[in-house]
């Protein structure tokens, strides 16, 4: 923002968490991004294996 200097932002503090909740937050974090992971992976698998039925259904050979 043009009314902000660099010396005002520089001055602001910011409370921060305790490391360990930090720590913990990055935890929970990569799990959820892992999950995220298996689930395409399953909606990939799931894909191919209905349009190999679709193939084979409706002769798509």
């Amino acid at each position: 923002m043009p009314n902000i200097s660099k010396a005002k932002l520089l001055g602001l503090k910011f409370p921060l968490p305790p490391l360990p909740l930090q720590n913990q937050f990055a935890d929970i974090v990569e799990k959820i991004e892992v999950q995220k992971e298996q689930a395409r992976t399953a909606l990939a698998e799931s894909e191919a294996m209905f349009e190999g039925l679709l193939a084979g259904y409706f002769g798509d050979n």
